[in-house]
């Protein structure tokens, strides 16, 4: 018989945390005495935990996935502290309802150097990274004491490698979430720029000398031993799709094509009065316009708009954009039909595009298409798609990942 608690001890309750409590639920399973006062005790201990959670700021991703498994942590155990270590804006997490007790501008990671959402620059990358890896043993050392001096109980990264040294300079637990890691990502640089070659060894072995490591689905490079393996993992929608409709001025009978590059602003300057939109579609864009588009069927959003990006990944008949960690998990969860974007440059490509193949809501559109607008063809094409409706991802993995944050919680 496993022991469930029936309360919830909350940080905020006016109950008092005392034996009383604990001796309440000994009498109601009293034939699993042992298990049951492990788990009281561990249940009232998570009152006093507290997390650094530091995320990488290349792009949205890293912080919307972030911001799910805060979310789905304190739906568990809403009395756990969590800090955020991370230069993506504070707004991004107040927007998706994460409750961070603090917020901490941090530069966690490099990454890589975007001209936009679809180009890189690497000499840019390769000068930046190799100047942030010069300092990261101090700055490590730096922020470590902090850690230590606000007695942390684990540190929790996104890709972080500044997460990680400082963790273990300040003698903490520490847990990697992964779809990839930034010295996988610059593998294929080496050819042109040599000096990536000591990039990799040193994120290499800061990377798997982490001590709990979990890969999101759909992760890249293969399976890493010892690896906790997590369903994708996305921000919940909040609004009735319908309403989503309403506000955005949907009538009925029309279809909502949204346009999604992620987190990096794109100013889409190929929208024109000549886009190719087929009569009975209206797209909504979120990005960075310097002058509106003068087309009928386009509705603009500034970049942070007062709408939820799942809300909107819900409300459309389909979404069209780059194939970022975020986007492919919310579309993942609501099956809609996803027009996507690849970046044959960029080494993830590969891996999201075999996932993407494998699911019945997706089709790849050329970046040619994309740049010129010329949409009607692929627009089309998503419209026949019937995606099972009935076979929705079972479970979010930000879940999952809640559960193995206090898994490890306690094991520490």
């Amino acid at each position: 018989m496993e022991f469930e608690p029936v309360i919830r001890l909350s940080a905020s309750s006016t109950t008092p945390v005392n034996s009383d409590i604990k001796q309440t639920f000994l009498r109601i399973w009293p034939t699993e005495r042992t298990m049951q006062d492990q788990k009281i005790q561990d249940l009232l201990g998570m009152a006093e935990k507290q997390i650094a959670y530091f995320i990488s700021s290349h792009g949205f991703g890293h912080a919307s996935r972030s911001a799910a498994i805060i979310s789905a942590l304190q739906q568990e155990e809403p009395e756990i502290q969590i800090d955020v270590f991370t230069e993506t804006p504070q707004w991004f997490f107040a927007d998706s309802q994460a409750e961070i007790r603090n917020y901490i501008p941090t530069r966690s990671d490099i990454g890589i150097i975007q001209k936009n959402p679809m180009e890189m620059d690497i000499p840019a990358t390769e000068r930046a990274v190799s100047d942030f890896l010069a300092a990261l043993d101090a700055k490590a050392v730096q922020t470590g004491a902090l850690l230590r001096e606000q007695t942390y109980d684990l540190v929790a990264c996104d890709i972080s490698p500044l997460g990680i040294q400082a963790a273990q300079s300040a003698g903490i637990p520490s847990l990697l979430f992964e779809n990839f890691t930034w010295d996988w990502i610059y593998q294929p640089f080496t050819a042109q720029h040599p000096a990536f070659q000591g990039i990799i060894r040193e994120l290499a072995a800061i990377y798997s000398s982490v001590e709990n490591h979990c890969q999101l689905i759909p992760f890249c490079g293969g399976v890493k031993g010892g690896a906790h393996i997590i369903h994708p993992v996305s921000r919940e929608p909040r609004q009735d799709p319908v309403e989503t409709r309403r506000r955005l001025g949907i009538q009925p009978g029309e279809k909502m094509g949204l346009i999604s590059m992620g987190g990096i602003p794109n100013d889409f300057e190929n929208i024109t009065s000549q886009a190719t939109v087929p009569q009975d579609v209206k797209l909504v864009i979120p990005g960075n316009f310097t002058a509106p588009p003068r087309h009928p069927a386009i509705t603009i959003l500034p970049h942070r708009s007062g709408f939820y990006h799942p809300d909107l990944v819900a409300a459309a008949d389909f979404v069209i954009g780059k194939a970022g960690y975020s986007t492919i998990a919310e579309v993942s969860a609501q099956r809609t039909p996803f027009g996507y974007l690849l970046r044959d440059d960029f080494r993830e490509s590969e891996d999201f595009r075999g996932y993407l193949q494998d699911q019945d809501f997706t089709v790849e559109i050329s970046r040619e298409h994309f740049e010129s607008f010329d949409l009607a063809e692929d627009i089309a094409r998503l419209s026949a798609l019937q995606p099972s409706k009935g076979q929705l991802i079972p479970t979010n993995g930000a879940s999952e990942a809640a559960d193995f944050i206090l898994q490890t919680l306690l094991a520490a």
